[in-house]
């Protein structure tokens, strides 16, 4: 091989390479257990970097988020997302939004999300606590921990007194405890 040559091979190495890091998407059981395609972070949605705005342009970020596609007629608070590291490509976070018609559908659903996170193999546990739930949309959490990940179920009612008001539940998925089953955020603010 001639001496020219090793520069160029060793270039297209390191482009393959890189073209192949940068097609890879990272799979996770967290994913299907919280009902979202998967268990690739691609799978049905949509992945970029997150950039961060700087004086002289954007800069991209370590964090990378694939979503479902907003179709024109689709609920504006329902959403599905996956976020993962883009170096080291592991999942950081994924989560689930959907709303349901009224208190009896809402109620139904988070029964059958627990037995959902039980049959799967999920220990419910508990974490701390919001004192302020009677002024915020917060309802209820309800926590779940797996072998490898730990799963929130967040209730929420935006107005009791509007008629049309939400009511929705939410989903998310940690590699790790969720923050208020590490510490108590709440502490400082009784």
């Amino acid at each position: 091989m001639s001496r020219g040559l090793v520069p160029f091979v060793l270039l297209f190495v390191i482009g393959i390479g890189v073209i192949t890091w940068s097609e890879y998407y990272p799979s996770s059981p967290m994913v299907t257990t919280l009902g979202l395609p998967g268990p690739r972070a691609d799978v049905g949605r949509r992945c970029g970097l997150w950039y961060r705005q700087v004086w002289f342009g954007r800069f991209p970020l370590r964090q990378a988020v694939c979503r479902r596609p907003r179709m024109l007629a689709q609920d504006p608070l329902e959403r599905e997302e996956v976020t993962f590291d883009a170096l080291s490509r592991r999942i950081e976070h994924a989560n689930r939004m959907w709303r349901v018609a009224d208190s009896l559908s809402w109620e139904r659903a988070r029964d059958s999300v627990g037995s959902a996170m039980t049959h799967f193999g999920g220990r419910e546990f508990a974490c701390w606590k919001t004192p302020y739930l009677s002024i915020t949309p917060v309802r209820d959490s309800r926590y779940w921990k797996f072998p490898t990940y730990s799963v929130r179920l967040t209730s929420y009612r935006f107005d009791d007194k509007s008629p049309g008001s939400p009511w929705l539940l939410q989903l998310d998925g940690y590699p790790k405890l969720p923050l208020e089953c590490v510490n108590d955020p709440w502490r400082y603010n009784r």
